[in-house]
């Protein structure tokens, strides 16, 4: 995700996704792997967080903190881009299947008239 902030003084989060046609494929094996790690690593930190409250460990609950916002923003920014990603899968195929449907439609609508015609 990249921040871009406005001359309004306002900021933006731009999310980016793999441009289409790279060559870069990641296997569903790896996908799992980084999607575990991501989940896992927020769980740990909570862990953490509730054991260094129980023990009264302030310090360590100000580094818990700290990673675990910055663990989430890092965690909703990739959800979000592959939310973003899907849609524009989902657009593409939409997009391919009205043109199939609209080119059958026109292309079956002349040979009908034409057929007729003949006739």
């Amino acid at each position: 995700a990249v921040v871009s902030t406005q001359s309004t003084g306002s900021t933006e989060w731009v999310f980016e996704s793999r441009k289409e046609g790279t060559s870069v494929y990641h296997s569903p094996t790896e996908q799992k792997i980084f999607w575990v790690a991501m989940f896992s690593s927020s769980i740990i930190w909570l862990i953490l967080l509730i054991k260094n409250l129980l023990t009264f460990s302030l310090t360590w609950v100000v580094v818990d903190v700290t990673a675990m916002v910055l663990n989430s923003a890092n965690l909703y920014g990739y959800i979000k881009c592959r939310r973003d990603a899907k849609a524009k899968v989902q657009g593409a195929v939409g997009s391919f299947l009205g043109r199939q449907l609209f080119n059958q439609m026109v292309s079956g609508g002349a040979e009908g008239s034409t057929q007729q015609q003949n006739r």
